[in-house]
């Protein structure tokens, strides 16, 4: 489920293309960068097993500061869950249905996410599960038939562009898609698993590093610049090119399946995540009375998000400015806070009252007076 999350928007906007050639590079930095951060998730769930990031913040910060973390936290996930439907609705209208309004594209995403978090996140999870390794066959599948068509030459010269290019290049993948993955602090709170979270985070984030770098490598050697980073979707673009003895074509639209699964389940965390935060924050039991009111406000703020496509692309700027406070400060604050609350909890006795005084020496009662 981590891996197609992970999966989610980059393959549709192609991730960041600031260091041209060196792109897959900076997804391969930016991995590495991100093994530390997920670590910093899996140790809070070690700090408080069972809890989910909202439970956390009450606990960590007292009933003051932990509503407004809530609030914050639950704002962000919902604005993340509007984003990626319009991600996904600016995609099918650009590339496969431009004359359908994107509301109905919207409300088809946000209806299939209601309905799974009405029957329990477990329902995306174990679709995850069934449908990862069809996902991952098409992949495979498309990049075999794409060999042909591919020239190493466009990947030249590697390692041309400066290290602070590559380096900000790197900072835009680690923001977009893996800090995004704090959102599974919440869902570990309703798995039940031998493995241990640290182990199940960086196998995740490192197989879905490794793929999409390898996507990225495809779609320069088939397409080249400057002219993949001049397109909005390469990978659908790439996927288009592929024509095997005018037998096989309009191979893209395994592309478009692919992109649909994966916007299903990203926008499915977003809205559970959300859910349970709005619920905590207003005490309601059940996340799932939420559900409803949130998925259509999902819905409405990715219809008035963006005017345009190019307004989609320029925004992954200001999300990086704000998204590390959510991915990275809060999360950090947090474990230092259970950190010390547990130590607390654990000091000896003997620590924390003082030792008793000897007695002097009193003379004992004789035989009569006892």
């Amino acid at each position: 489920m981590m891996i197609l999350f992970l999966l989610g928007s980059s393959l549709v906007t192609g991730g960041s293309m600031i260091a041209k050639q060196d792109s897959w590079i900076c997804i391969l930095l930016s991995t590495f960068m991100a093994v530390p951060l997920v670590s910093i998730y899996a140790g809070l769930y070690k700090a408080a097993p069972g809890q989910d990031i909202f439970d956390m913040a009450y606990s960590a910060f007292g009933k003051i500061v932990g509503p407004i973390v809530t609030a914050l936290f639950s704002l962000y996930t919902l604005h993340l869950g509007a984003l990626v439907i319009r991600n996904f609705s600016e995609y099918f209208q650009v590339v496969s249905i431009p004359e359908t309004p994107q509301a109905v594209t919207a409300i088809c995403i946000g209806g299939i996410a209601l309905y799974n978090i009405l029957k329990g996140i477990e329902t995306p999870a174990r679709g995850a599960v069934f449908i990862m390794p069809i996902t991952l066959a098409v992949i495979m599948f498309l990049n075999a038939l794409s060999i042909k068509y591919m020239d190493f030459n466009n990947l030249k010269p590697i390692l041309n562009q400066d290290f602070g290019t590559i380096l900000h290049g790197a900072y835009s993948v680690f923001v977009f898609p893996f800090g995004e993955v704090v959102l599974f602090v919440t869902v570990f709170a309703a798995v039940e698993t031998k493995t241990k979270p640290s182990k199940l985070y960086i196998t995740a984030v490192i197989f879905a590093g490794v793929l999409l770098s390898l996507l990225i490598v495809v779609a320069i050697m088939m397409i080249g610049f400057p002219f993949v980073a001049s397109i909005y979707f390469p990978s659908y673009i790439s996927a288009g090119i592929i024509d095997i003895g005018n037998f096989i074509s309009r191979i893209e639209v395994l592309v478009s399946g692919n992109y649909i699964i994966f916007g299903v389940i990203k926008v499915s965390v977003c809205l559970y995540v959300s859910c349970k935060g709005i619920s905590k924050l207003f005490g309601i039991k059940n996340h799932k009375k939420t559900a409803a009111p949130i998925a259509a406000v999902m819905v409405i703020i990715s219809i008035l998000v963006y005017e345009n496509t190019m307004q989609m692309f320029s925004f992954l700027k200001i999300y990086e400015i704000y998204a590390p406070f959510f991915q990275i400060v809060i999360p950090f604050a947090l474990l230092i806070a259970l950190n010390r609350k547990n130590k607390k909890k654990q000091l000896p006795v003997s620590a924390e009252t003082p030792a008793l005084e000897p007695q002097a020496n009193v003379p004992l009662p004789d035989s009569d007076a006892s």
